[in-house]
């Protein structure tokens, strides 16, 4: 019974690889990332939000577990080769919003991604935004051409959006909650995962 359990326990936090995601990112690696992306960004109402890139121990935010290194398993260098196929990272939030103006914020090489990501130099961590329009559209048609149900997102309750950043928002972004900002939310311990357990929100910066 004790074996079974521990095996149950394991399951239960394993990242699924979807192989029809490989056809929009291009990679298994991204393809993992775009899944866990979404997972993240589904729990904040396709809002912005900051994470930590690997183990932070020395920032105030961090907490075991709180990091995308820890998350999948990747390296620093698995995790940023995957993310440059599906996103344009940007240096600073200068950056970021200067290309938001522009109307470039998703493009890089000529090529429209799924996400960016712009480091906030003051706070020290990276924030990332979604292509709300294409990913949508993405999916919907992947959707489509698949089994009913197959590619469905759980969507669980979410109370804590101390990540979510309140004054960015991209054109077909969700509205913020009313509790975006709130400065005294509660802290969770666990990160990942699938099985119901609380998200670990905060974020390291994604050093380009």
């Amino acid at each position: 019974m004790e074996r079974r359990n521990k095996s149950a326990a394991l399951a239960s936090r394993i990242i699924p690889y979807h192989p029809e995601y490989r056809k929009i990112t291009g990679s298994v690696t991204a393809a993992i990332l775009f899944e866990q992306l979404e997972y993240w960004f589904d729990r904040y109402n396709h809002n912005s939000f900051y994470k930590f890139l690997e183990p932070a121990p020395d920032h105030p935010s961090y907490a075991p577990g709180d990091s995308w290194v820890e998350e999948l398993g990747f390296s620093v260098k698995e995790f940023r080769t995957a993310f440059d196929k599906i996103g344009v990272r940007y240096n600073s939030k200068t950056e970021f919003l200067k290309a938001q103006e522009e109307g470039r914020l998703f493009i890089k090489n000529g090529e429209e991604k799924l996400y960016c990501s712009f480091i906030d130099k003051q706070k020290n961590v990276t924030y990332y935004v979604r292509n709300n329009e294409l990913v949508d559209r993405l999916l919907d048609e992947l959707t489509h051409k698949e089994v009913e149900g197959e590619l469905q997102f759980v969507k669980p309750e979410i109370k804590n959006e101390k990540a979510m950043h309140p004054d960015i928002f991209v054109k077909g972004e969700r509205s913020p909650s009313p509790e975006m900002g709130k400065p005294n939310l509660p802290r969770w311990e666990k990160s990942i995962s699938r099985d119901g357990e609380r998200p670990s929100p905060y974020i390291r910066r994604l050093h380009q």
